[in-house]
C-alpha cells in the first residue's frame, strides 16, 4: 500500500520535528497491526479463497443435482437445457442461492420452476406472507403480463402452504420450508430436495394445465 510507504519514510526522516516522527511511527504500527501495509493477498486470504472456492464446488454440485433430477420428470421439463435455464444463481437483492429450469408448456411463454434457499425471506423479498426464518422455496414463475394475470387468478384456487408473490420482473407462486430442517443433514439436501419436487409435482401439473387451458393468444 503507497500510504503505508510513505508513512514509514516519514518515521525514518531525520530532519522532521520528533513529535511529527513519532505520530507517523504510531500511524504505520496500526497500519502494520491492522494488515494493512500491502495490496498483494495475505495468508488469511488464501485461506478464505481456498474455504470460498471449495464451498462454491460443492453447491455447484448440489444445485446441479437438483437441476438434472427435474430433467427426469418428463412432461413439461424438457431434457438438457436451454441458454436462459440456470442451475445455480446467486441474488444478493434477495439473499439467495437459487436455479430454475423453463418448461415447454405450450402456449404458456415464459413459465420456469424455481428453486431457492434464501435467508430472511420477509425482509429480503419484502412481503409480509413469506417467514422470517431462512428457508428453502419451489416456485413457478411467469414473466409476461398476461400470464402473470391468469397466475394470480389461479393462485386463489391452490392450498394455503402456496403463496402468490409479484417480483419487479415476474411473479410466482411459492411454497417454502424451514432451512434448518433441510439442512440437519446437509449430506442429504439434495435428496429432500429432490423429494419434494416429486411430492410438490402433481400440484404443480394441475396448475400447469390450468394456465394452458385457459390461456388466450
Amino acid at each position: 500500500m503507497q500510504i503505508a510507504a510513505e508513512v514509514l519514510a516519514i518515521t525514518r526522516e531525520g530532519t522532521l520535528p520528533l513529535d511529527v516522527r513519532t505520530i507517523a511511527r504510531e500511524f504505520y504500527l496500526f497500519l502494520l497491526e491492522q494488515s494493512m501495509i500491502t495490496e498483494f493477498a495475505r495468508f488469511e486470504d488464501f485461506a478464505a479463497a481456498i474455504v470460498y472456492v471449495k464451498s462454491g464446488t460443492r453447491i455447484s454440485h448440489t444445485f446441479d443435482s437438483i437441476f438434472e433430477h427435474l430433467n427426469s420428470l418428463g412432461g413439461p421439463f424438457t431434457k438438457g437445457s436451454i441458454k436462459d435455464d440456470a442451475a445455480l444463481d446467486f441474488d444478493s437483492s434477495t439473499n439467495a442461492i437459487q436455479g430454475w429450469k423453463y418448461r415447454s408448456a405450450a402456449p404458456l411463454k415464459s413459465l420456469s420452476l424455481m428453486y431457492r434457499i434464501c435467508l430472511e425471506p420477509r425482509r429480503s423479498i419484502s412481503d409480509e406472507t413469506l417467514p422470517e426464518q431462512d428457508s428453502i422455496f419451489l416456485s413457478l414463475a411467469v414473466e409476461n403480463k398476461k400470464e402473470m394475470n391468469l397466475l394470480q387468478a389461479n393462485s386463489k384456487h391452490l392450498s394455503s402452504e402456496w403463496h402468490h408473490v409479484v417480483f419487479p420482473d415476474y411473479s410466482a407462486v411459492m411454497t417454502f420450508r424451514p432451512l434448518h430442517t433441510a439442512v440437519a443433514q446437509p449430506e442429504l439436501f439434495t435428496e429432500t430436495m429432490k423429494g419434494w419436487i416429486d411430492q410438490s409435482h402433481g400440484a404443480m401439473s394441475k396448475l400447469i394445465r390450468a394456465l394452458q387451458d385457459q390461456y388466450v393468444p
